[in-house]
């Protein structure tokens, strides 16, 4: 099979093995983790359980690799559950979650629960799931 990717305007395609031999990937899934800014921190090869895999998405989002080791970070407690935000989306982007992501609800006046991802088509009901604690909002732009 082949990848394809945008250099600039052009779109390129790429073999399965050219792309594995650029990024180095051993094996898959291989997860690529970057900073906000688009750097690379680092990646992941291979399958990993939960239990190892949740204390390595906090160390991440936590910015702990600034300031320890996650060997250090792993043995400390952490409430990080992330940053909460309103996603924008277009309408097929919304149908597609809708349909797919077995934790979203379109809101509907519904009890809010803060872990359920919920999609709304109003921007004044985004900003107040948000304000009651909901990590993720996705709205239709």
């Amino acid at each position: 099979g082949t990848a394809s990717y945008m250099v600039g305007e052009e779109l390129k395609e790429m073999t399965y093995n050219d792309l594995y031999a650029y990024f180095q990937i051993r094996g898959t899934p291989t997860l690529w983790f970057f900073t906000t800014e688009g750097a690379l921190l680092t990646n992941l090869p291979g399958f990993v359980p939960a239990n190892d895999f949740v204390p390595i998405l906090r160390f991440i989002g936590e910015k702990a690799y600034e300031s320890t080791t996650f060997d250090v970070f792993r043995g400390k407690t952490s409430d990080y559950m992330g940053n909460a935000k309103i996603v924008r989306v277009n309408e097929e982007e919304y149908n597609y979650v809708l349909e797919n992501d077995p934790i979203a609800l379109e809101y509907e006046g519904q009890e809010v629960d803060i872990y359920t991802v919920w999609l709304t088509r109003d921007e004044s009901t985004a900003e107040e799931l948000l304000e009651e604690g909901v990590f993720r909002v996705i709205l239709l732009n």
